[in-house]
């Protein structure tokens, strides 16, 4: 994909990507001019993200571009759920919940990994803990 990939399409208003893997959301939406990329509305992506939460060796293309907007998805997913605006998870959040724990929640010096924790640690009430450490993925573990 290359950049401007929409050009000449000055009409267009949104585009629904049909597709659970954000490395597919991420590489649309880089390959878009700076004028373009409203037409990728964002909280999909933190949303898609939050079912399906990848790492930077997951993404096409590992460019440095891409790595950066999947910081700043990473980055929105937490503070989602840090801003309370992320609760009672639907079943590919709880899967994306595990996921993420269990692909990010050793890297002890990712600032999204030290806000969430201090966030379960420090701020959260018993029920969000509770329900977040009792989330199950679809196949009950």
């Amino acid at each position: 994909v290359g950049k401007n990939l929409l050009e000449g399409c000055n009409a267009l208003k949104s585009v629904l990507i049909a597709s659970p893997n954000p490395a597919i959301h991420i590489r649309l939406y880089t390959g878009l001019g700076e004028d373009q990329k409203h037409v990728i509305e964002w909280e999909n992506m933190v949303n898609v993200y939050a079912s399906n939460p990848i790492k930077a060796s997951e993404l096409l293309e590992n460019s440095g571009e891409e790595v950066t907007i999947l910081e700043k998805v990473k980055a929105d997913y937490i503070d989602s759920i840090v801003e309370e605006r992320r609760s009672l998870l639907s079943i590919p959040e709880r899967n994306g919940w595990l996921q993420f724990l269990t692909s990010h929640g050793k890297e002890k010096t990712d600032p999204c990994v030290i806000k969430l924790c201090t966030y379960l640690e420090e701020k959260a009430s018993m029920r969000t803990v509770w329900e977040f450490a009792q989330t199950k993925d679809q196949f009950g573990r």
